[in-house]
């Protein structure tokens, strides 16, 4: 199993969420302090906010190698390790991080270590960089904009199949 089909399933499970892949914590210009987590998502919800970290681990040797996964803690309310089904046992996992799964298909990722949520501000910094580096912005007036250009086409269209004769 690959990094990129993990990456895939983790969008896929959070498909109505701000799903970012690749997140810096901040812009790269200057930045010896900055860290990027394999995909960070903001769930779509006031009533139960929260953002959530994902390290993707396809090796046991990388799994055992990392030591950086404690620098995303500040960013994050959640952070999960995610393996190929049975690659890491929960009991190796901290207890500041939780721990899922991908079924041996690629389709679906189980929970099998639940992590509390902390209590923390996103840096703003963070935020910031993500609007301002990883978004599309479409205003109101862009969509009203498009729908009106849309209308006059569609109208010079008609016009111009009445006015040529049929063959």
């Amino acid at each position: 199993m690959t990094a990129k089909t993990i990456l895939q399933t983790l969008r896929n499970r959070h498909r109505k969420d701000v799903f970012i892949p690749e997140c810096k914590t901040g812009p790269t210009i200057d930045n010896l302090a900055l860290r990027r987590m394999d995909a960070w998502v903001m769930r779509r919800s006031y009533t139960r906010f929260a953002t959530i970290a994902y390290e993707i681990k396809v090796s046991r040797s990388d799994f055992l190698a990392d030591t950086k996964w404690r620098e995303y803690l500040p960013y994050c309310h959640e952070l999960y390790f995610v393996c190929p089904w049975g690659m890491i046992e929960p009991q190796e996992i901290d207890d500041a991080a939780g721990l899922c799964w991908v079924s041996k298909n690629g389709r679906r990722i189980y929970t099998k270590k639940r992590v509390e949520q902390r209590d923390i501000e996103i840096p703003a910094e963070m935020l910031i960089h993500i609007v301002m580096s990883r978004t599309v912005v479409m205003r109101e007036w862009d969509l009203v904009t498009l729908n009106a250009e849309k209308r006059r086409l569609e109208k010079k269209v008609a016009e111009l199949r009445q006015a040529v004769p049929a063959v």
